[in-house]
C-alpha cells in the first residue's frame, strides 16, 4: 500500500501525504526506507529522513537541505532556508518526519508542495 502511494510521484504528480503510526520499535522507519529503496529502482526521487522531535520549522528545513547535499549554517535565517529548499527541489522529494507528531504544522505547510511527499 505504501508503494502504491508513491505512484503519482513517479509520474511527476504530487501524491497525497501519508501517515504511518504505531508504537515505537514496530518498524515504521524501516518500512519507509525499504519502500523508498524499491522506488529508486523505478524513478529518480530524492529522499530526506528527518528526526523531527524537538526541531523548529527552521531545524526541519535545515535537516532536509542537509539530506539533499546542502550545508546551511545554523545562523541562516528561516526564510532563507525555505527559499533554498524550494529552489533545490526539482524532482519528486520524499520527506520522512520521524516523530512527526511532535512537528510544528508551520513546517509542514512550508515544504515544497508540488514535488514533495510527506510521510510521518
Amino acid at each position: 500500500m505504501l508503494a502504491d502511494a508513491f505512484e503519482p510521484a513517479i509520474a511527476g504528480r504530487r501524491p497525497a501525504d501519508v501517515l504511518i503510526y504505531g508504537p515505537s520499535g514496530v518498524g515504521k522507519t524501516v518500512l519507509a526506507r525499504h519502500t523508498f529503496k524499491r522506488l529508486q529502482r523505478q524513478a529518480t526521487v530524492d529522499f530526506a529522513h528527518v528526526r523531527s522531535l524537538g526541531k523548529s520549522p527552521a531545524g526541519i528545513a535545515r535537516a532536509v537541505l542537509n539530506a539533499l547535499g546542502g550545508d546551511p549554517t545554523r545562523t541562516t535565517p528561516e526564510a532563507e532556508l525555505w527559499r533554498r529548499l524550494h529552489k533545490r527541489v526539482e524532482r519528486p522529494l520524499i520527506v520522512v518526519l520521524d516523530e512527526g507528531d511532535d512537528h510544528q504544522p508551520k513546517a509542514l505547510s512550508k515544504l515544497p508542495t508540488f514535488h514533495c511527499w510527506r510521510l510521518w
